[in-house]
This record gives structure tokens, C-alpha cells and sequence, in this order.
């Protein structure tokens, strides 16, 4: 798990790409620092602190997935696994594709022993699954944007010319319109209902308040992987895969949007 370092042309390019603010001098020389200090740790408490230096500059609004990235590998070297989870999950919503990044999650899922966090049900809602994971947000509207244009460009070409072999085309666009739309209107849907991570061990417990009793026999452990339903003053009502519902404080959940 090493460092991955962002020149000036890739700090320029995200910030075209809407990753966040410009980055300022202090910004850049803080990420220079960052990516320094990575380097140079070795215990667990010096890579903890090389986290903590990532998260001043994710709080100036700069957020790239290069930071993300780095941040949790820094977070994984000092076996902060939870966090480290969770900064791979956010990291991987700029970059899906990222093959390095998808192998290191796996690493660290593997290290709690926890799978891959999947959402069964339809052929539908896994296309739309496999898309969104492919796809990241922006690209997905873009070529839904594309999609929209080209049938409309498709259907007035066919009006106009009458010719029947285009229908075929525009039925093509049209599909591919809809399916890429269903796939916006499901990430809007899962950011409704938002995934979190557990990023300390942790007491659930059945309603928002720890006077209620316990909801399982054991903490939770760091990592584990849930789905907020909704959330009470400072607690959040999670869904956790196999094991049914449970009531947790937002100081203990990484959430992931």
C-alpha cells in the first residue's frame, strides 16, 4: 500500500472535473507534506497522523480520489481498518474502475474477514448495481445527458426522413436513455439510504439511546459494513447484513455519500 502522488496537470484536470475547490498554495504544500510524512512513517501512530494530515486537506473541500486513496492506505498501515474501509468506499464512488483501489478494499475486508458488501434482488436492480459501480455519478449523468440528445437527434432524423431503418437506431437510443436514467434515479435512491462503516468497535443497540438493551451479544467490529435507515438526534438506525437492524451512534459510523 503505497503513496500515490498528484502533479500540478492532475490537480488542474480535477479541478475541471468539479472534484472540489481550486487548491490554494496551502493546500498543495499540505498535500506535499502528507505524501512526505507517508513515506518517511512506520509505526502505526505515525501513519494514523499521515491520515490525519490527508484530512486537512479533504476539509479545505478538495477531494480528489488520489487523496482518498492515500488517506486509506495510511489509515490501513496503521490498522485503523474501519476508517481505512471507508475512505477506500468514498474513494472508489470518484474512481470506480480503479483496479489497485478495489484490490487494497479487498485487502483490508479480507484482514476483518468480511466479504464484499452486495445488493441482491432483480436482473434489473444488478445491471443498474453493475453500472453504478462501473460508472461514477458524473459520468453516468453525462452519458445520460448524451443518450438523451442522440434520440432526440435520432427520432426527428427518422420523422423527417421517414426512412424505417433508423427506427431500429432510435429504439437502440431510447433504451440505452432509460436504462442510463433508471441508473441516475438508483444512485439518488441509494444516497437517500446510505451505506456506513463502523470505525471503532461499537455497542449496537435496539432504540436511539444506550438505555435500551443491546442488540447483539458482542460489539461491532471496526470495518463492518452497514446501511443507514434513518437516523434520531445523534444515532442512526443501520441495517446490518445478516444480522438484522440496529440503533448505533453517529460518532461510531463513517458514512458514505
Amino acid at each position: 500500500m503505497s503513496v500515490r502522488r498528484i502533479g500540478p496537470a492532475l490537480l488542474w484536470l480535477c479541478v475541471l472535473a468539479g472534484c472540489g475547490q481550486k487548491p490554494d498554495s496551502e493546500t498543495i504544500s499540505r498535500l506535499a507534506a502528507a505524501d512526505a510524512a507517508f513515506h518517511q512513517a512506520q509505526s502505526d501512530e505515525e501513519f494514523i497522523q499521515v491520515a490525519a494530515r490527508y484530512q486537512e486537506v479533504l476539509d479545505t473541500e478538495f477531494v480528489t480520489a488520489q487523496i482518498l486513496y492515500n488517506q486509506a492506505n495510511a489509515w490501513a498501515r496503521g490498522n485503523e481498518n474501519g476508517r481505512a474501509i471507508a475512505a477506500y468506499l468514498r474513494a472508489q464512488q470518484l474512481n470506480p474502475r480503479d483496479e489497485k483501489l478495489a484490490a487494497n478494499l479487498q485487502l483490508v475486508r479480507n484482514r476483518i474477514g468480511q466479504s464484499a458488501a452486495g445488493a441482491g434482488g432483480s436482473s434489473l436492480t444488478e445491471t443498474l448495481l453493475v453500472l453504478n459501480t462501473f460508472l461514477s455519478a458524473a459520468e453516468l449523468s453525462i452519458l445520460t445527458s448524451a443518450a438523451l440528445a442522440a434520440a432526440l437527434l435520432c427520432s426527428v432524423w427518422q420523422t423527417v426522413s421517414g426512412r424505417r431503418q433508423s427506427l431500429r437506431l432510435c429504439f437502440f437510443l431510447w433504451a440505452t436513455f432509460v436504462l442510463l436514467a433508471a441508473s441516475v434515479s438508483y444512485h439518488w435512491y441509494q444516497q437517500r439510504t446510505p451505506s456506513a462503516v463502523v470505525v471503532s468497535p461499537a455497542m449496537a443497540f435496539q432504540g436511539p439511546s444506550e438505555t435500551y438493551d443491546s442488540a447483539f451479544e458482542q460489539e461491532l467490529q471496526a470495518g463492518l459494513e452497514c446501511v443507514v435507515l434513518g437516523t434520531q438526534g445523534e444515532w442512526c438506525n443501520v441495517s446490518i447484513p445478516g444480522a438484522g437492524e440496529a440503533w448505533l451512534p453517529q460518532r461510531e459510523l463513517q458514512i458514505i455519500r
